[in-house]
């Protein structure tokens, strides 16, 4: 698996996201809320960078991703979230990788944080081949220690 190199990176979703008031609760009346992104099951590998200027110094995350899946049962349609739960960083890139059993397409869940006004965020999906015949542990080893240098590749750095 060569996560260095462009090539085997395609761009999924590149949005310029800003809080509005139908997204909004009495709390937070103009928020950014959910964002859903389809994904094909065959692609375990993702990486989602974010940027944004007005933060406070304490602000670490912009919010969490969750997986959906959407088993066919019939006519009806049943969506089944996942119960992992991952952080999202601010100005920084991350990869996740689903290393569980599921091939099926499946939906990426995206919330920001109510509080974060204005976000960039790009996801990206590792479309490469492996050839390592790794099996997870090994592969999310390999994937850690070679972050910096997809962030690197796409133009992000680490603030």
């Amino acid at each position: 698996m060569d996560i260095s190199n462009s090539d085997n990176w395609e761009i999924i979703a590149d949005w310029n996201l800003h809080a509005n008031k139908a997204s909004g609760s009495v709390l937070y009346p103009v928020m950014i809320g959910e964002k859903i992104l389809d994904v094909d099951g065959d692609k375990p590998l993702i990486a989602i960078t974010t940027s944004t200027a007005s933060v406070e110094p304490w602000w670490k995350f912009a919010g969490w991703l969750r997986r959906k899946i959407y088993p066919n049962f019939g006519d009806n349609e049943v969506v089944s979230t996942l119960n992992r739960k991952d952080s999202i960083p601010l100005n920084k890139t991350k990869l996740f990788y689903f290393d569980d059993m599921f091939t099926t397409d499946y939906a990426l869940s995206i919330s920001i944080f109510l509080w974060i006004q204005h976000i960039e965020m790009k996801v990206y999906q590792y479309i490469g081949t492996d050839t390592s015949n790794n099996n997870g542990n090994e592969l999310l080893n390999t994937i850690n220690s070679n972050v910096q240098a997809i962030g690197e590749v796409l133009g992000i750095g680490e603030n």
